[in-house]
């Protein structure tokens, strides 16, 4: 799915019968460690200070100056006040701007659109109706490179497709039929290999919600400290990422953890060359890189409080994993680092050179995060590890992420392979007939993956065969042959070329995320239930034109005879074609977020 991102780098010209102003000199000069946001007195006056942190775009430029190791200093401007504060020096950025309320004849130049996160980008047109309606950043034009940086920034936090916020407890998630697990990418919470999704908390997650008759849906938010927030704000039903459970976490008045598993210790990590640390004594002038808001710069702080000890701790952006810091540490970049034991077990069996220098403190537990007011699904949660944790599934799923043996040497070999950005062997292939017809390469390798697991001689009960399952008539409407059926390049062409048909067919009224989820669900059901659908979703005072809530729900109801009977097509099999629908989605923004942040490594 090609996703047309509104990127808007326009200077700010004026209208008919207006002056450029010219900015004034020797003002705008920004400090490197502080910048100065301007924002609109009216998005927060009269809030409760708590309520005021929560607000979007000040979480979003917080993000930004975490990001980039900067203070942040907050001024309150009337709105109407906004870009001549800012065109009068005031200020270094100004946020929560209409484009309507800026002064068109100033210096200024604005960023994307900075829309709310669960809107989809999708839905933004290059109009100047939308760019009216639209809140966007403001910049002075001698801002340097600040304005490419909160583009990319900004680009980032909207990926397009995010999370639906809702709260709902255990009951309605059966209701639904899938559970949203935060996490974070790495080779403990989950990661992708070959395609296949995989981890600890992944694999428990995952034997959890078969218990319940759910499917998992992963969700990974740009940084760590996003997961509380994202939990909070209902992104999510439950934070699975190996979180240490501490007292400070405890005193959550929104989350709270379930019944605690696995033993760690957290570790002073040096390289493996570095012998002269013993004792708290010896991190005496030394630097201790880890990430601010982590359990590991509490533990840091307390042992610097506790000892008296002069060591430096140093923030590291929120985003960085454990893993990349202790790479940093093995390169000489960073002097040391505090980890989890089973981090480093990881990392040291995977060939890194690197040592545990020193225990910090007592053993500590991970624990899952669920809300206060889902009782159902804490209640879940602390039975399944009561009966889980020691038993020998469990310390197998332990021994298989954490620690070297030999029943698992194999695959720690693969670990290894992580920071390549491969999905499956036929991703050149892949990605040819994905710009051919218009479609992200990680979407196509999810559907191939829910296809055939990249098996090229795959075959299914129905006769369908090959990496996209072609069924024999539609592989004749597309040109194979039994001698070209099987052929990589060919089956994988002839089945994109196939979904961009069926995507095609949908109405242009349909906007492109839903066309894309109406073109899978056509691929795998037809397209006349797909007609069904639409049509039942809206005789139901449902949106016939959207995927979520509306046709999938109608699609749920073909299969019984009071609807099917009734129906042009008849019954389908509906729990196939919303599940296919849901895990290649789902499975897609998991590849492209691994994806993007791999290739972002290797630049």
């Amino acid at each position: 799915m090609k996703r047309v991102l509104f990127m808007v780098t326009l200077v700010l010209v004026c209208g008919t019968g207006c002056e450029r102003k010219e900015a004034p000199k020797a003002v705008n000069v920004r400090s490197d460690e502080m910048l100065r946001v301007l924002r609109p007195s009216r998005a927060f006056n009269g809030l409760p200070r708590e309520t005021e942190q929560r607000h979007h775009e000040a979480v979003l430029i917080r993000n930004y100056a975490n990001d980039h190791n900067i203070e942040i200093k907050f001024i309150s401007v009337p709105a109407d006040r906004l870009g001549s504060a800012l065109f009068d020096g005031k200020g270094d950025l100004a946020i929560g701007c209409h484009l309507e309320e800026i002064d068109p004849a100033a210096a200024l130049l604005f960023t994307r659109p900075v829309f709310n996160p669960l809107k989809q980008s999708h839905h933004l047109k290059d109009t100047e109706a939308d760019r009216q309606s639209d809140v966007v950043w403001v910049v002075p034009e001698s801002s340097g490179k600040l304005l490419s940086a909160l583009n990319e920034f900004l680009l980032k936090e909207h990926p397009g497709i995010l999370p639906v916020s809702r709260s709902d407890d255990l009951q309605k998630m059966k209701e639904r039929g899938y559970i949203r697990v935060l996490t974070r990418n790495n080779p403990a919470c989950y990661f992708i290999h070959r395609g296949e999704l995989m981890g600890f908390e992944y694999e428990l997650i995952q034997q959890f919600a078969k218990q319940h008759d759910l499917d998992v849906v992963m969700v990974v938010p740009p940084r760590w400290d996003n997961l509380k927030q994202w939990m909070v704000e209902g992104k999510g039903d439950v934070i699975a990422a190996c979180l240490t459970v501490s007292d400070a976490r405890k005193k959550s008045k929104e989350l709270q953890f379930c019944h605690p598993y696995a033993d760690f210790r957290e570790i002073i990590v040096a390289r493996e060359s570095d012998a002269a640390i013993t004792s708290v004594g010896d991190l005496a002038g030394r630097t201790i890189h880890a990430r601010k808001l982590s359990s590991y710069w509490a533990t840091m702080e307390e042992l610097r409080k506790q000892s008296g000890v002069g060591f430096e701790l140093k923030a590291v952006p929120s985003t960085m994993e454990t893993r990349e810091i202790m790479h940093r540490v093995e390169s000489g970049e960073f002097d040391l680092t505090i980890a989890d034991s089973g981090f480093l077990d990881i990392e040291i069996n995977s060939g890194r050179k690197l040592r545990s220098a020193l225990m910090i403190g007592p053993p500590r537990n991970y624990g899952w995060v669920v809300r206060k007011d889902h009782p159902q699904l804490k209640a879940a949660i602390d039975t399944f590890f009561e009966q889980k944790v020691r038993t020998s599934n469990f310390n197998y799923l332990y021994n298989k992420y954490f620690r070297m043996t030999s029943a698992v040497s194999q695959f720690q070999d693969e670990i290894k392979k992580l920071s390549q950005a491969i999905i499956s062997p036929y991703d050149k292939l892949i990605k040819i007939s994905a710009n051919q017809y218009d479609f992200h390469w990680c979407l196509i390798a999810s559907q191939m993956y829910q296809e055939s697991r990249f098996d090229p001689k795959a075959k299914s009960w129905s006769g369908a065969r090959g990496l996209m399952q072609l069924m024999p008539a539609t592989a004749r409407e597309m040109g194979l042959t039994d001698r070209t059926m099987l052929d990589p390049s060919k089956n994988i062409d002839a089945g994109v070329h196939y979904l961009q048909r069926q995507r095609k067919r949908v109405p242009d009224e349909v906007d492109a995320f839903n066309r894309l989820c109406f073109g899978l669900a056509a691929y795998n059901g037809g397209y006349g239930h797909l007609i069904d659908a639409r049509n039942l979703a809206e005789q139901l005072g449902r949106n016939r034109n959207e995927w979520v809530g509306s046709v999938d729900h109608a699609y749920s109801l073909l299969s019984t005879p009071e609807y099917s009977e009734k129906a042009k097509y008849g019954y389908c099999r509906s729990e196939e074609i919303t599940g296919y629908v849901r895990q290649i989605i789902t499975r897609y923004l998991s590849y492209k977020a691994d994806m993007e942040r791999l290739t972002q490594t290797e630049d």
